[in-house]
C-alpha cells in the first residue's frame, strides 16, 4: 500500500511512534515535534485534496450517467473535427463507400426506359455534413455494444460532381448511353448507428444504419452536361422523383430496414502491407552545445551567492548541467549532443539558470538562440544577457554537425531488419468450426429478406447488405399517396456552420419557382414505433402491431 493511500489516522499513529522513538533515545527538542507537525499538516492537505477530487468525480460520474440517455448533445466539438477532416480524407471514404451503393439502387430502382446504370465520377462536395446532436439509446435487445442517435443535415457545396452513365433501353433509345449529372444534394433527417464490438482483430465487428423515419431528400439532375436545366423542377417528373425517393428509402434504409456494414468480411481479404507501423523520423543535424561559464549572476541565497545550474530543451529533447556551488561566476565547461528532427519546425533552443534550493529553486535568467540560423557547421561561440534579471550573461559555444548521407545508409541498413521482423501477420485463415457456426448464421439471415452489395475486390461475399426483417415484424414507414410535392424547398447556396440545426422549409401551397427539387419525407400518422435496430444473424418474433 502506498503511503499516500494510508488514511490520517494510520500517519498520526506512524508520528507518535517516532515521537516515541526519538524520547527513548532522549532526543526531545522542539524541532521534532515541528517536523512531526509540519509531516502531518501536509498530509492531511493531500488526503483532503484526493477525498475532495474523488467526491468530484463520483458526483460528474452520476450526473453524466442520469443524462446520457435522456438529453441529446450538442456535438460542436464533432462538427470541427469533420470539417477539418472531410476534404483531406473523409470525403474520399465517404465516395468510397457510396461508389458500389448508389449502381445497386439505380439497379433497383431504376425508371423501365433505363437498362444499365453506372457511376463514372463522384466527388462529394468541399462542405461537409453537420451533426445537430447526438445521444445514446438504452441497451437494446439485439447484440448491438452501442446504438447511437444522430441528427444529420448534409447540403453539399457547389463543386459536387456526379455523373450517372444511363444506357437506354433499344426500344427507347436504340441502346443510347445519356449522362446524368448529379450537382446538388440536401440530406435532413434522424440516423440511428448500431455498432457491435469483437475481441480481436478488426475489433470493429459491424455497423448497422438506418433512419429513424423518412428523411428530408432534395437533388439537383442535370441531363447531359452539368450546367444545364434541373429536370426535378418539371411537375410530372418532380412527382414521380418524389415518390420513387420515397420508395427507395422506405424499402431500405428506414427503421426497421437498415444498411448492414459487416467490418470483419472487409478485413478479411489478405493484404501484402502491414495495417500497422510506427514511423521515427530519423535525425537531420546533431546541435552540439557547449555551455562554457557564467558571469554577473543574481544572488539568490543569504550569503550574496547562488548555487547555479543551467536547464533547457530543444523541442522534446532536454538536458542540465551540473549545479556550481556558491558562486556567480559558476565555469560548467559541460557538451551536450542534441538531435534535430527537421528543419521545417521551430527549432528553438530554450534554457534557464536556477538556483539550487533545499526546498524550491529560484530563476536567475532565461534565454533563447535560434538554431536554424546557425547552421552552416561553423562554431558559433556567443555571450547572451539573461532576461527577467537585471544582470547576467552565459557563455555558449553551438556547432551545427548535419548527417552524412554514410551516417544515414548505415542507419537504414540496421533498421530494416528490426523493420521486417516487426511485421505482424494476418490471420488468412479460420477455424472449421467457426466456419460452420458462420454458415448456420447466414443461413438464419436468409428467414429475413437480405440484398448484398458486391464491392470490387472483396473475395467474400456480405461485407455490405440490406436487410429487412421478416413479415412478423411491422412496418414502421409506408409510402404516400397522392402527396403534393412542396413547391417552395429550394436548396441555398451555402450552409452556415455555426448554425447547427438549419430550419426546415415549411409547406406554402399556391406557388412555384425555379429550383425547386422535392418534398419532405414524412411518416404517416403511426406512432410508437420501435428504435431497436433489428439483429439479421437472429430471426425476428412476431411483435405487437402498433396503431395509430
Amino acid at each position: 500500500m502506498d503511503a499516500g493511500d494510508l488514511s490520517i489516522v494510520h500517519h498520526i499513529g506512524l508520528v507518535l511512534l517516532a515521537l516515541w522513538a526519538a524520547a527513548s533515545f532522549g532526543c526531545c527538542h522542539s524541532v521534532v515535534f515541528l517536523i512531526a507537525f509540519l509531516y502531518l499538516y501536509m498530509v492531511n492537505a493531500r488526503c483532503a485534496m484526493r477525498l475532495r477530487k474523488r467526491i468530484q468525480h463520483a458526483e460528474m460520474k452520476s450526473a453524466y450517467q442520469q443524462r446520457l440517455l435522456s438529453d441529446g448533445e450538442s456535438v460542436r466539438w464533432l462538427n470541427h473535427a469533420v470539417k477539418k477532416m472531410w476534404p483531406i480524407c473523409m470525403e474520399k471514404i465517404v465516395s468510397q463507400l457510396l461508389r458500389p451503393i448508389i449502381p445497386w439502387f439505380l439497379d433497383k430502382f431504376k425508371p423501365w426506359i433505363v437498362s444499365k446504370a453506372s457511376v463514372q465520377e463522384l466527388y462529394m462536395g468541399r462542405d461537409s455534413p453537420i451533426f445537430t446532436s447526438m445521444r445514446v439509446l438504452p441497451e437494446t435487445s439485439d447484440d448491438d455494444h452501442l446504438v447511437l442517435e444522430l441528427g444529420m443535415n448534409f447540403l453539399s457545396a457547389e463543386d459536387m460532381s456526379v455523373v450517372l452513365a444511363m444506357q437506354l433501353h433499344k426500344s427507347v433509345g436504340l441502346g443510347m448511353t445519356a449522362n446524368m449529372h448529379l450537382t446538388r444534394m440536401h440530406v435532413e433527417g434522424k440516423v440511428l448507428l448500431g455498432v457491435k464490438f469483437v475481441r480481436s482483430w478488426p475489433f470493429l465487428g459491424r455497423l448497422r444504419l438506418c433512419f429513424v423515419e423518412p428523411p428530408y431528400f432534395q437533388m439537383t439532375v442535370k441531363p447531359l452536361v452539368g450546367h444545364g436545366l434541373d429536370v426535378t423542377e418539371f411537375p410530372g417528373i418532380s412527382g414521380w422523383l418524389d415518390k420513387l425517393m420515397d420508395t427507395a428509402f422506405g424499402q431500405t434504409l428506414v427503421e426497421p430496414n437498415m444498411l448492414v456494414i459487416n467490418m470483419e468480411k472487409f478485413s478479411s481479404t489478405p493484404s501484402e502491407n502491414n495495417w500497422f507501423n510506427i514511423e521515427e523520423r530519423p535525425p537531420v543535424a546533431y546541435v552540439k552545445l557547449e555551455i562554457l561559464e557564467g558571469l554577473d549572476m543574481k544572488p539568490a541565497d543569504i550569503n550574496g551567492l547562488s548555487d547555479p545550474y543551467v536547464r533547457g530543451r530543444i523541442g522534446l529533447f532536454k538536458f542540465q548541467t551540473q549545479i556550481q556551488r556558491k558562486t556567480l561566476s559558476p565555469k560548467w565547461f559541460e557538451e551536450f549532443k542534441i538531435p534535430i528532427t527537421s528543419w521545417e519546425a521551430s527549432n528553438e533552443l530554450v534554457m534557464e539558470v536556477r538556483d539550487k534550493d533545499h526546498m524550491f529553486d529560484d530563476s536567475l535568467g532565461e534565454c533563447t538562440v535560434d538554431v536554424n540560423e546557425l547552421r552552416g557547421g561553423q562554431r558559433h561561440d556567443k555571450w547572451i544577457s539573461l532576461k527577467n534579471v537585471k544582470k547576467g550573461r552565459i557563455h555558449l559555444a553551438i556547432t551545427i554537425e548535419d548527417v552524412s548521407e554514410e551516417t544515414e545508409a548505415t542507419t537504414s541498413l540496421e533498421e530494416s531488419p528490426a523493420k521486417t521482423d516487426a511485421k505482424l501477420p494476418l490471420p488468412t485463415s479460420a477455424d472449421s468450426k467457426s466456419d460452420a457456426a458462420k454458415l448456420l448464421e447466414e443461413r438464419k439471415v436468409i428467414l429475413d429478406e437480405v440484398e448484398h452489395i458486391d464491392f470490387d475486390g472483396q473475395e467474400q461475399p456480405g461485407g455490405v447488405y440490406v436487410h429487412r426483417p421478416g413479415t412478423g415484424v411491422p412496418q414502421t414507414w409506408e409510402s404516400r399517396k397522392g402527396r403534393a410535392r412542396n413547391p417552395d424547398t429550394e436548396i441555398l447556396q451555402e450552409v452556415d456552420i455555426s448554425k447547427e440545426a438549419p430550419p426546415t422549409p415549411t409547406p406554402k401551397s399556391g406557388r412555384g419557382g425555379m429550383f425547386n427539387m422535392g418534398s419532405f419525407f414524412r411518416r404517416n400518422s403511426k406512432k410508437g414505433s420501435s428504435r431497436d435496430l433489428i439483429d439479421p444473424s437472429i430471426p425476428t418474433s412476431p411483435g405487437p402491431q402498433t396503431g395509430s
